[in-house]
């Protein structure tokens, strides 16, 4: 009997070890293949970062050598690594960021996408696996070891680009994004403090790089910015005050056009060239030319 558990142990210790094995090279193997991609973007001279409204930006027509690297549902704390990983594969390369900040950017939705406890934080767990630390990771994943080895072999979400051809969008459409953005569940804060902090970090992380940081703020239909609780509006004020850039390109108070929005906080196709020429002469305002080698 004593050497039949020996044996059941034998085996056990030894399945694991090549199931660890097998996962910890094809981990690496993935991870290889993300450096390889950050090398690419790490040669543009401009990134532009944030979440899906400034992936509606056009880059040809806000300047050369510049790539979009936004993602939808993006935070604070995958832009902070990503920065970092961009920063290591290339140090000095690129020497500017646009990065999107915007109301709801602090707003309760980001509690969710941070948090695996909810089907949006599992996703952004898996979706931007191979962007973090893998300490990082394990604190993501509330140090649940199913919940890594789950993401090992999900695509990573590269963003980029993004057009849509919608046009003026009606009551159901805004009232259902402000549920999703300010809608609190399961007790959740009001605020999502952590966008704040990783905010901070990616300022002073420019600032420590050298990088020029300039923020992006992408108009809302004025349907939505109305019906937004004026607590979220001055939240807002109060983190871009509390950072050292100052260099701020901001729309939120523009009566877009509902025909240049494809639904509440985005951009269409004929929206996005209009603004994004608007943020080429913003810049050009600023007499920052590193934007244009």
């Amino acid at each position: 009997m004593l050497a039949f558990i020996r044996k059941l142990l034998f085996f056990s210790l030894y399945g694991i070890l090549v199931f660890t094995i097998y996962w910890g090279i094809f981990y690496a193997y993935k991870s290889q293949l993300v450096n390889d991609d950050l090398i690419k973007i790490v040669s543009y001279r401009t990134l532009i970062l944030g979440d899906s409204q400034l992936q509606r930006l056009e880059t040809d027509l806000i300047g050369d050598s510049t790539y979009n690297f936004a993602s939808s549902g993006e935070f604070y704390l995958v832009t902070y690594h990503k920065l970092l990983r961009l920063i290591d594969q290339n140090p000095g390369k690129f020497n500017a960021v646009l990065l999107g900040i915007s109301v709801h950017s602090f707003a309760p939705t980001y509690n969710r996408l941070m948090n695996v406890d909810f089907f949006d934080g599992q996703s952004s767990l898996e979706r931007y696996f191979y962007f973090l630390p893998l300490s990082e990771s394990w604190t993501f994943a509330h140090h649940e070891p199913s919940r890594l080895f789950k993401s090992i072999d999900k695509t990573t979400e590269w963003g980029g680009a993004f057009s849509s051809v919608r046009s003026n969008p009606d009551s159901s459409i805004i009232n259902e994004t402000l549920r999703s953005h300010y809608g609190i569940q399961k007790n959740e804060g009001r605020f999502c403090d952590e966008q704040s902090l990783y905010l901070k970090k990616i300022d002073s992380l420019c600032i420590a790089k050298q990088i020029r940081l300039v923020l992006v703020t992408c108009p809302y239909h004025q349907d939505y910015l109305s019906k937004v609780d004026s607590s979220y509006i001055v939240h807002y004020q109060t983190v871009l005050s509390s950072l050292h850039t100052k260099a701020h390109i901001s729309f939120l108070d523009d009566k877009v056009r509902p025909e240049w929005m494809s639904d509440a906080c985005h951009l269409n196709r004929s929206g996005s060239a209009v603004y994004s020429m608007r943020i080429k002469q913003a810049l050009d305002s600023m007499n920052q030319t590193v934007y244009f080698p």
